[in-house]
């Protein structure tokens, strides 16, 4: 699915340890208060919500949010990990796409309203979407690999 990831870990390390571990890099606000600090949201016993900080730009929109379950094992710990969008940027792109269908509908709908020239070429607006949706799904895999690998070598997951 788009903007959406899953992934099933296991690690070496106990629930405690890899808790210990994720609280050390990560913080309730992000204040760049240290170097160390790569991650924010919140850590329980049974699993996390953080975003990443270290790729925190103009671009930060597109952090995934990272939601993960962690599961006890005979031989370490088992990680569901899942990433996603945030809620609030998940509502903009439905605008977005609401608003695009909306004004092609329009211009289907009532091709003499105007002589601007791009109200008669309405399937070019499909085509800008669906770059746009690419581009955006492609940037943020980048930043979900980027998360992951960061997760990968603090938890010491396989």
């Amino acid at each position: 699915m788009i903007f959406k990831k899953e992934k099933k870990y296991k690690s070496s390390l106990q629930i405690n340890e890899l808790l210990e571990k994720l609280n050390y890099v990560t913080e309730k606000h992000y204040s760049s208060s240290s170097n160390h600090i790569q991650f924010e949201g919140d850590i329980n016993t049974s699993g996390f919500t953080i975003l990443p900080t270290f790729n925190y730009s103009p671009n930060e929109i597109l952090r995934p949010e990272i939601v993960g379950k962690l599961k006890e094992k005979i031989e370490g710990t088992e990680i569901l990990i899942k990433f996603h969008l945030t809620n609030g940027l998940k509502n903009l792109l439905i605008f977005a796409l609401v608003l695009n269908m909306g004004i092609i509908s329009l211009m289907i709908g009532m091709p003499n309203l105007t002589d601007f020239t791009i109200w008669d070429k309405w399937w070019l607006l499909i085509i800008f979407f669906m770059v746009t949706i690419l581009i955006f799904q492609g940037y943020f895999s980048f930043k979900v690999n980027k998360s992951e690998n960061v997760l990968k070598g603090l938890l010491k997951m396989s």
